[in-house]
Protein backbone atom coordinates (compact mmCIF):
# COMPACT_ATOMS: atom_id res chain seq x y z
CA UNK A 1 0.00 0.00 0.00
CA UNK A 2 1.44 3.38 -1.02
CA UNK A 3 0.46 6.74 0.39
CA UNK A 4 1.50 10.23 -0.71
CA UNK A 5 1.26 13.37 1.42
CA UNK A 6 1.81 17.02 0.57
CA UNK A 7 4.16 19.40 2.41
CA UNK A 8 1.48 20.17 5.00
CA UNK A 9 1.17 16.48 5.91
CA UNK A 10 -2.21 15.97 4.24
CA UNK A 11 -2.83 12.68 2.44
CA UNK A 12 -3.42 13.37 -1.23
CA UNK A 13 -3.32 9.91 -2.76
CA UNK A 14 -3.43 6.27 -1.73
CA UNK A 15 -3.26 3.26 -3.97
CA UNK A 16 -5.82 0.42 -3.67
CA UNK A 17 -4.97 -2.43 -1.32
CA UNK A 18 -6.34 -5.93 -0.92
CA UNK A 19 -8.19 -7.10 2.19
CA UNK A 20 -10.14 -10.33 2.41
CA UNK A 21 -10.21 -10.84 -1.34
CA UNK A 22 -11.77 -7.43 -2.03
CA UNK A 23 -10.23 -4.11 -2.96
CA UNK A 24 -10.18 -1.31 -0.38
CA UNK A 25 -9.69 2.22 -1.63
CA UNK A 26 -9.65 5.72 -0.21
CA UNK A 27 -12.12 8.35 -1.36
CA UNK A 28 -11.72 12.11 -1.35
CA UNK A 29 -11.14 13.83 1.98
CA UNK A 30 -8.01 13.01 4.00
CA UNK A 31 -7.07 13.80 7.55
CA UNK A 32 -3.72 15.10 8.87
CA UNK A 33 -0.61 12.99 8.40
CA UNK A 34 -0.67 10.01 10.74
CA UNK A 35 -4.46 9.87 11.03
CA UNK A 36 -6.98 7.81 9.13
CA UNK A 37 -8.53 9.23 5.97
CA UNK A 38 -11.88 10.94 6.50
CA UNK A 39 -13.53 8.49 4.08
CA UNK A 40 -12.53 4.94 3.22
CA UNK A 41 -14.20 2.37 0.99
CA UNK A 42 -14.20 -1.37 0.45
CA UNK A 43 -15.41 -3.55 -2.37
CA UNK A 44 -15.43 -7.19 -3.42
CA UNK A 45 -15.77 -8.68 -6.85
CA UNK A 46 -18.00 -7.00 -9.43
CA UNK A 47 -21.64 -7.05 -8.38
CA UNK A 48 -20.97 -7.95 -4.74
CA UNK A 49 -21.62 -5.99 -1.56
CA UNK A 50 -19.50 -2.87 -1.11
CA UNK A 51 -19.43 0.16 1.12
CA UNK A 52 -17.60 3.08 2.64
CA UNK A 53 -16.68 4.38 6.09
CA UNK A 54 -16.45 7.95 7.35
CA UNK A 55 -14.18 9.15 10.15
CA UNK A 56 -14.44 12.07 12.57
CA UNK A 57 -11.80 14.75 13.12
CA UNK A 58 -10.06 12.54 15.71
CA UNK A 59 -9.61 9.71 13.21
CA UNK A 60 -12.32 7.53 14.77
CA UNK A 61 -14.68 5.69 12.45
CA UNK A 62 -18.13 7.26 12.75
CA UNK A 63 -20.30 5.36 10.25
CA UNK A 64 -19.99 2.56 7.71
CA UNK A 65 -22.56 2.25 4.93
CA UNK A 66 -23.06 -1.06 3.09
CA UNK A 67 -24.56 -1.44 -0.38
CA UNK A 68 -25.67 -4.38 -2.49
CA UNK A 69 -24.16 -5.17 -5.86
CA UNK A 70 -27.04 -3.14 -7.32
CA UNK A 71 -25.97 -0.11 -5.21
CA UNK A 72 -28.98 -0.37 -2.89
CA UNK A 73 -28.48 0.26 0.86
CA UNK A 74 -28.36 -2.98 2.87
CA UNK A 75 -26.69 -2.03 6.13
CA UNK A 76 -25.03 0.63 8.24
CA UNK A 77 -22.81 0.59 11.32
CA UNK A 78 -22.68 3.44 13.84
CA UNK A 79 -19.91 3.92 16.43
CA UNK A 80 -19.91 5.63 19.85
CA UNK A 81 -16.71 6.65 21.70
CA UNK A 82 -15.75 7.97 25.11
CA UNK A 83 -13.73 11.15 25.69
CA UNK A 84 -10.48 9.17 25.35
CA UNK A 85 -11.41 7.86 21.91
CA UNK A 86 -12.20 4.32 23.07
CA UNK A 87 -15.04 2.66 21.19
CA UNK A 88 -17.93 2.05 23.59
CA UNK A 89 -20.61 0.78 21.22
CA UNK A 90 -21.01 -0.41 17.66
CA UNK A 91 -24.58 -0.50 16.38
CA UNK A 92 -25.21 -2.59 13.26
CA UNK A 93 -28.38 -2.07 11.23
CA UNK A 94 -29.83 -3.91 8.23
CA UNK A 95 -32.24 -2.41 5.70
CA UNK A 96 -35.20 -4.57 4.65
CA UNK A 97 -36.22 -2.36 1.77
CA UNK A 98 -38.55 -0.22 3.83
CA UNK A 99 -36.97 0.53 7.20
CA UNK A 100 -33.78 0.09 9.27
CA UNK A 101 -33.67 -2.52 12.03
CA UNK A 102 -30.84 -3.15 14.46
CA UNK A 103 -29.21 -6.53 13.92
CA UNK A 104 -26.33 -6.38 16.41
CA UNK A 105 -25.14 -4.22 19.29
CA UNK A 106 -21.54 -4.55 20.47
CA UNK A 107 -20.64 -3.01 23.84
CA UNK A 108 -17.06 -2.63 25.09
CA UNK A 109 -15.82 -2.02 28.64
CA UNK A 110 -12.38 -0.64 29.57
CA UNK A 111 -10.25 -0.77 32.69
CA UNK A 112 -10.89 2.27 34.89
CA UNK A 113 -8.76 5.18 33.74
CA UNK A 114 -7.14 3.03 31.06
CA UNK A 115 -7.45 2.47 27.32
CA UNK A 116 -7.35 -1.32 27.72
CA UNK A 117 -10.53 -3.10 26.70
CA UNK A 118 -11.38 -5.79 29.24
CA UNK A 119 -14.74 -7.01 27.87
CA UNK A 120 -16.77 -6.96 24.67
CA UNK A 121 -20.40 -8.11 24.61
CA UNK A 122 -22.33 -8.81 21.40
CA UNK A 123 -26.14 -8.76 21.43
CA UNK A 124 -28.51 -9.70 18.61
CA UNK A 125 -31.34 -7.50 17.38
CA UNK A 126 -33.64 -8.80 20.14
CA UNK A 127 -31.18 -7.84 22.87
CA UNK A 128 -30.06 -11.40 23.62
CA UNK A 129 -26.39 -11.93 24.47
CA UNK A 130 -24.67 -13.87 21.67
CA UNK A 131 -20.96 -13.55 22.42
CA UNK A 132 -18.88 -12.43 25.38
CA UNK A 133 -15.14 -11.72 25.07
CA UNK A 134 -12.91 -11.11 28.10
CA UNK A 135 -9.34 -9.79 27.88
CA UNK A 136 -6.38 -9.92 30.27
CA UNK A 137 -3.07 -8.04 30.03
CA UNK A 138 0.40 -8.25 31.52
CA UNK A 139 2.32 -5.48 33.29
CA UNK A 140 3.54 -4.23 29.92
CA UNK A 141 -0.09 -3.67 28.82
CA UNK A 142 0.18 -6.45 26.26
CA UNK A 143 -2.77 -8.81 25.75
CA UNK A 144 -2.00 -12.26 27.19
CA UNK A 145 -5.40 -14.01 27.39
CA UNK A 146 -8.60 -13.73 25.40
CA UNK A 147 -11.70 -15.75 26.35
CA UNK A 148 -14.63 -16.15 23.95
CA UNK A 149 -17.96 -17.28 25.39
CA UNK A 150 -21.08 -18.27 23.48
CA UNK A 151 -23.85 -16.60 25.42
CA UNK A 152 -23.14 -15.66 29.03
CA UNK A 153 -21.38 -18.80 30.30
CA UNK A 154 -20.29 -21.31 27.62
CA UNK A 155 -16.54 -20.98 26.94
CA UNK A 156 -15.77 -21.68 23.27
CA UNK A 157 -12.22 -20.42 22.76
CA UNK A 158 -9.21 -19.38 24.81
CA UNK A 159 -6.44 -17.49 23.00
CA UNK A 160 -3.04 -17.29 24.70
CA UNK A 161 -0.39 -14.76 23.66
CA UNK A 162 3.37 -15.00 24.31
CA UNK A 163 5.83 -12.20 23.54
CA UNK A 164 9.47 -11.63 22.70
CA UNK A 165 10.56 -8.09 23.63
CA UNK A 166 13.32 -5.82 22.37
CA UNK A 167 15.75 -3.99 24.67
CA UNK A 168 13.21 -1.21 25.26
CA UNK A 169 10.38 -3.53 26.25
CA UNK A 170 8.32 -3.34 23.05
CA UNK A 171 7.29 -6.69 21.62
CA UNK A 172 8.87 -7.74 18.33
CA UNK A 173 7.42 -11.27 18.18
CA UNK A 174 3.97 -12.42 19.30
CA UNK A 175 2.95 -16.05 19.32
CA UNK A 176 -0.72 -16.95 19.68
CA UNK A 177 -1.99 -20.35 20.85
CA UNK A 178 -5.61 -21.43 20.59
CA UNK A 179 -7.66 -23.68 22.86
CA UNK A 180 -11.03 -24.83 21.53
CA UNK A 181 -13.88 -26.04 23.72
CA UNK A 182 -16.61 -28.42 22.52
CA UNK A 183 -19.52 -29.53 24.69
CA UNK A 184 -17.60 -28.45 27.80
CA UNK A 185 -14.68 -30.73 26.88
CA UNK A 186 -11.19 -29.30 26.42
CA UNK A 187 -9.78 -29.83 22.93
CA UNK A 188 -6.28 -28.53 22.15
CA UNK A 189 -6.19 -26.04 19.31
CA UNK A 190 -4.42 -27.41 16.25
CA UNK A 191 -1.95 -30.11 17.33
CA UNK A 192 0.79 -30.70 19.86
CA UNK A 193 4.31 -31.91 19.23
CA UNK A 194 6.18 -33.78 21.98
CA UNK A 195 3.87 -32.27 24.55
CA UNK A 196 4.37 -28.70 23.32
CA UNK A 197 1.60 -26.57 21.87
CA UNK A 198 1.86 -25.70 18.20
CA UNK A 199 1.37 -21.95 17.59
CA UNK A 200 -1.76 -20.84 15.78
CA UNK A 201 -0.19 -17.65 14.45
CA UNK A 202 3.14 -15.83 14.87
CA UNK A 203 3.39 -12.07 14.31
CA UNK A 204 6.64 -10.13 13.92
CA UNK A 205 7.17 -6.38 14.32
CA UNK A 206 10.15 -4.32 13.23
CA UNK A 207 10.41 -1.10 15.24
CA UNK A 208 12.67 1.82 14.34
CA UNK A 209 13.58 4.57 16.82
CA UNK A 210 14.43 8.20 16.02
CA UNK A 211 17.91 9.38 17.02
CA UNK A 212 16.67 11.29 20.04
CA UNK A 213 14.85 8.22 21.29
CA UNK A 214 17.84 6.04 20.45
CA UNK A 215 20.15 8.20 22.58
CA UNK A 216 17.67 8.11 25.48
CA UNK A 217 17.30 4.34 25.19
CA UNK A 218 21.08 3.83 25.14
CA UNK A 219 21.40 6.00 28.25
CA UNK A 220 18.69 4.05 30.09
CA UNK A 221 20.24 0.73 29.12
CA UNK A 222 23.68 1.89 30.25
CA UNK A 223 22.24 2.95 33.62
CA UNK A 224 20.48 -0.41 33.97
CA UNK A 225 23.67 -2.31 33.20
CA UNK A 226 25.62 -0.31 35.81
CA UNK A 227 22.96 -1.07 38.42
CA UNK A 228 23.16 -4.79 37.62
Amino acid sequence: MARLANESGIWVEQSPFEVGGGTNYDLEGYGPLGKRPQTEGYGGSHGSEHGESSFDVNGNKSITLHYSGADQPVGKDLYIYDSRGNELEELRYRFDGESWAISQRIVSTYAEGEDLRIAKLTYNGDGELQLRCLYQYDGNRDLIDEYLYSGPQTLKEHLIYKYQLDAVGNWIKRTMYREMMNDEQHIPGLTTHQGEWVPDTVTYREIGYYKGWRDLIDSLLATRNRQN
